[in-house]
């Protein structure tokens, strides 16, 4: 969904505004399936993150 490389607070802070557009009805409907996909892009790029920070601190604990 991008080449570049975001960090957990710029992919959060996009899913932010992709919701606040939604509840505040701005997205058109024709573009709300793309913006779902896109929404769902975050949300698993962001988890993918904390699960990754997660492994890690797991990784220290143990050490």
């Amino acid at each position: 969904m991008g080449t570049k490389k975001l960090s957990y607070k710029e992919a959060y802070d996009q899913l932010q505004a992709i919701c606040t557009r939604i509840q505040e009805d701005l997205i058109p409907i024709e573009q709300l399936p793309e913006e779902i996909q896109k929404a769902k892009y975050l949300v698993n790029y962001c988890q993918d993150l904390l699960r990754k920070v997660e492994t890690e601190l797991n990784n220290v604990e143990e050490e």
